[in-house]
């Protein structure tokens, strides 16, 4: 007679509030909105006096603000990002992908010289980790003198 070996993992849960992910999903939003956000400053501070703007007894510049709102709506996406590539390589792991693939997907997401590997398969999970590596870099900090 075989005994069944205990279970110490988590076990799954159906259901669509239980599985929804919630990380992305907030990341996602606050993006969009903060998105919004920029548009919103640009639009009201277009053509004031930097003294006059939001208000009169508290002076932010415009530049302050919008630094901040891109690099706040930048650690977003990117996190949203993060969470779609780690459910996409999950997906393909349980589908039964080459571990090979796998480990070039972890690679690429990291490394933009792992595409120059001999294992370099690109595809859509692939490209879009490069491209956003590549933003990532390019976008770095604001420069506070281009405002």
């Amino acid at each position: 007679m075989h005994s069944q070996p205990e279970n110490s993992g988590t076990e799954w849960t159906p259901g669509l509030w239980r599985n929804v992910p919630w990380t992305a999903l907030f990341s996602l939003v606050g993006f969009v909105l903060l998105c919004v956000g920029l548009a919103v400053i640009l639009r009201t501070s277009d053509g004031r006096e930097v003294e006059t703007w939001p208000y009169h007894s508290q002076t932010i510049p415009v530049s302050v603000l919008l630094a901040l709102t891109v690099s706040i709506a930048n650690l977003c996406l990117s996190i949203a990002l993060s969470k779609g590539y780690e459910i996409s390589w999950w997906l393909k792991a349980v589908k039964g992908a080459d571990l090979r693939r796998l480990q070039f997907d972890l690679d690429v997401q990291h490394h933009l010289s792992a595409i120059t590997g001999r294992n370099t398969r690109l595809d859509s999970f692939a490209i879009s980790a490069i491209l956003s590596l590549a933003v990532s870099i390019l976008s770095g900090p604001p420069d506070p003198e281009g405002f």
